[in-house]
């Protein structure tokens, strides 16, 4: 979603955001994505992920090993063992090998992170804010409406904090 409000968040490296190959191909290959997001399309040439050369790399490979070897155990939040897709470990391996931000709705791969390496999920509209702070974007009528596009498409709520950050930031309302 955060592809509507900047499409050049991949491609220009001010925004801080990359994205994974195996990631790239689940957008663009996947009933799943392309049901329920129909434009994902249009932004197939803003989509350019990391070099496959960066994911055959020494420390890559190796947090990667730890990945699996880890991804076996319980998810303390539920209970349950892990359930992480190959791309999931991929992703968590690209998070901690480069010391990147991980932003997903994922609950098991956030879960997974925080409690393995310690990383924590950032929300897109703390992102949102972040670009809007460093006056990356300006808030328009189009990039509103692709907010209430996300609820209507359910996507998760955002952070009561970060829903305070928007409105403080931009003078508007966040769609309830």
């Amino acid at each position: 979603m955060l592809l509507r409000i900047a499409p050049e968040m991949l491609t220009d490296e001010c925004y801080n955001c990359v994205i994974p190959p195996q990631v790239r191909d689940e957008i663009f290959k996947t009933q799943k994505f392309k049901e329920k997001y129909p434009w994902r399309s249009r932004f197939r040439a803003e989509v350019q992920p990391l070099p496959k050369s960066q994911l055959e790399e020494g420390v890559f490979l190796k947090v990667r090993q730890v990945v699996e070897l880890t991804s076996f155990g319980i998810n303390e939040a539920t209970g349950k063992r892990f359930s992480l897709s190959r791309v999931d470990k991929d992703i968590a391996a690209c998070v901690q090998a480069f010391d990147y931000q991980l932003s997903t709705g994922d609950h098991d791969l956030r879960d997974f992170l925080k409690q393995e390496f310690s990383v924590s999920n950032v929300s897109p509209l703390e992102i949102v804010n972040d670009w809007l702070a460093r006056a990356l974007i300006e808030w328009d009528e189009e990039k509103q409406a692709v907010l209430e596009d996300w609820k209507r498409c359910g996507e998760h709520a955002q952070p009561r904090s970060q829903v305070q950050h928007f409105k403080d930031i931009t003078g508007g309302e966040y769609p309830a």
